[in-house]
């Protein structure tokens, strides 16, 4: 190991002293380059911190639920029904969905005749529907609501209802 270049060092208060700085190949340009590289990795990287550190924060903070896009503007409240399916996979599937009208209408969220229903698949495509009127019918806490689903998968599906 040769020695390279003396360094005098000052601290107030205290008398100089001298160091020997060393590097391997004993090159002064090979030394001083290593240095200039480190420097350059150093602030490559904390500039790369500095940028993707705040940027992987708001992600993580402001990600919303994906979700298909809204029916209808004039319509105020939707619901999504998830539909389970343990079987073969079905096509135009009528399926029956129980749901509280009652409550729904005393919160203002549906008329009292349950005429404003709609029911759509993920795409927003609106599904034909009916009502079991004497089963118990509108504005009871178990209104049961049957919808023609295009497909139910193994995995199951999802319809929203608004």
């Amino acid at each position: 190991m040769k020695i390279v270049y003396q360094k005098n060092i000052t601290t107030p208060g205290r008398p100089p002293r001298q160091t020997w700085l060393a590097h391997q190949s004993g090159n002064v340009v090979g030394m001083i380059w290593e240095a200039i590289v480190r420097r350059k990795i150093m602030m490559v990287s904390l500039l790369v911190m500095l940028v993707t550190l705040p940027i992987l924060y708001l992600v993580m903070k402001y990600q919303s639920k994906v979700e298909a896009a809204w029916f209808d503007d004039t319509f105020a409240y939707r619901q999504t029904v998830a539909i389970t399916n343990a079987g073969t996979a079905q096509t135009d599937f009528q399926v029956a969905i129980t749901l509280n009208t009652s409550a729904l209408v005393t919160a203002g969220k549906m008329q009292s005749d349950c005429d404003d229903i709609r029911i759509t698949d993920v795409n927003g495509k609106v599904l034909p529907h009916w009502i079991e009127e004497s089963n118990p019918g509108c504005n009871q806490t178990t209104t049961k609501i049957w919808a023609k689903v295009p497909s139910v998968s193994t995995t199951g599906t999802i319809v929203f209802l608004y």
